[in-house]
């Protein structure tokens, strides 16, 4: 059976494969929910946040690390919270509360999702420009959508947001939606700053948000950014043409880069050539560490030997997690063959039994075998949106010595996650039940980012002609 790290797939159908679109938010926004709810009602949404409570309570493997008190207290203070509130404020108190809830768990792979039912708007919303967080603990300004914004350039240093400094502001967006560390949670929030999911609604409402940018020249101006109804995809090729927001294949939105002479054989193991200081590399990017096999990484390092390159670049900078399958795949096919040995421990979600102990994935590596082997000098760029899989490889990597590691650090996110769907909401809640801490490792993954040996925020280009010398 697959081991699965994590795969997250957001029920977004509504906010996928069409066109953006520029009427106002105002115009998304179903009809206002009445204030109150009868007591029946009031029940169901009552019923729904205690069987999340104890859903968490009976499973997170994480629960007494994370926050400090006992699942029995947890429990307790949880029911007698839900029992101070009369719950007669419908929808959106249920929203408010479940969001507020899972908030306290700062972990990357805890996350909700609410059935269509409960939808606050009919699709996505965007404020057409994509946010991240520097190595200089900045603000900047990763991707603008032309068509929505023509003042802002990419790479401008947003100062204020709401006349707040702009990295507080960030902060106290990120204690929303918490990730397993402090690099995680600024980066997943300045990312989802500025999109709105229907699935996951993060705000109350939707207001204008005013920006103080530093242009080219240091000059400091101001706009105004509107919420647009918008539509995405994870499709790197489709997104430009039907003015679509690109997704991560972890449903976040994505600042990977994808050059226009990119090659694949399999669309989620993209691979380039480039010429850096007279060496030249060979950029591999996988998209995720889930949606390709071994003969696909084979033929793909085919492809890549044949070239003849001096230097290999595993770049990682937004890929999605995954499976463990594809962890030792990547793993083997540039020399790191030593058994994967870890320390698990695990709660079983029937029985509610805790298990642990000590296994591996020989299961898994007895039966890799590669014609493509790369034997040469490999770089690795990882960066605070990898997690899961694509924490795991580069902590792998990190133990074997294999190269040197830039970019930022990673998420820290290493728990392996089921889905559980509430019973009348329907809504569904990730929770992780499963710890594996690779043996050799001084710490576990989870709340501990892997470091790069360089820290570096810019391009792929910029950093690799500091790099290869």
């Amino acid at each position: 059976m697959k081991k699965v790290i994590t795969l997250i797939i957001l029920t977004l159908t509504s906010f996928f494969l069409m066109s953006c679109n520029a009427s106002g938010a105002e115009n998304s926004i179903k009809e206002e929910i009445t204030t109150s709810v009868n007591s029946e009602k009031a029940n169901i949404y009552k019923e729904d946040y205690l069987e999340a409570v104890k859903l968490i309570a009976d499973n997170y493997i994480y629960l007494e690390r994370k926050l400090d008190k006992s699942r029995k207290d947890f429990l307790n203070e949880s029911i007698e919270y839900a029992n101070s509130l009369d719950w007669s404020g419908g929808e959106k108190q249920f929203i408010f509360e479940i969001r507020k809830l899972l908030s306290k768990l700062p972990d990357g792979h805890v996350i909700w999702s609410l059935d269509k039912e409960l939808y606050p708007r009919d699709g996505g919303m965007f404020l057409g420009l994509i946010m991240t967080v520097g190595k200089d603990n900045k603000v900047y300004v990763g991707k603008i959508y032309d068509e929505y914004i023509d003042s802002i350039s990419e790479g401008y240093e947003i100062v204020k947001i709401d006349g707040k400094e702009a990295i507080e502001e960030i902060k106290s967006f990120s204690d929303i939606i918490p990730s397993s560390t402090s690099y995680g949670s600024m980066e997943l929030a300045a990312r989802n700053f500025s999109i709105e999911y229907p699935n996951m609604p993060i705000r109350d409402e939707l207001k204008d948000v005013k920006i103080e940018y530093k242009d080219e020249k240091g000059n400091i101006k101001e706009t105004i950014l509107k919420w647009k109804e918008c539509h995405a995809t994870t499709n790197f090729e489709k997104y430009e043409e039907n003015n679509l927001v690109l997704l991560t294949n972890g449903i976040k939105p994505s600042l990977e880069e994808i050059p226009k002479d990119v090659q694949y054989k399999n669309p989620d193991l993209l691979y380039y050539f480039r010429t850096i200081n007279s060496k030249k590399a060979a950029i591999l990017h996988p998209r995720d560490f889930n949606n390709w096999n071994q003969n696909d990484l084979d033929l793909t390092f085919k492809e890549i030997l044949n070239n003849e390159p001096d230097i290999l670049i595993l770049d990682l900078k937004d890929t999605a997690g995954g499976a463990f399958d594809q962890v030792l795949f990547l793993s083997h096919i540039i020399g790191i063959n030593k058994e994967f040995k870890f320390f698990y421990d695990y709660i079983d979600s029937e029985t509610k039994m805790r298990t642990s102990g000590i296994g591996d994935f020989n299961f898994i590596s007895d039966k890799i075998d590669f014609e493509n082997v790369w034997n040469g000098n490999v770089i690795l760029r990882i960066n605070s949106i990898c997690a899961s899989g694509s924490d795991f490889f580069p902590r792998w990597f990190q133990i074997n010595k294999r190269g040197k590691i830039i970019g930022m650090p990673t998420t820290g996110a290493g728990g392996g996650t089921d889905v559980f769907t509430l019973k009348n909401t329907k809504t569904q809640i990730y929770i992780p039940l499963r710890e594996r801490i690779i043996l050799g490792d001084d710490k576990p993954l989870e709340g501990n980012s892997i470091m790069p040996d360089d820290f570096e925020d810019g391009s792929l280009m910029e950093i690799l002609e500091k790099t290869i010398k």
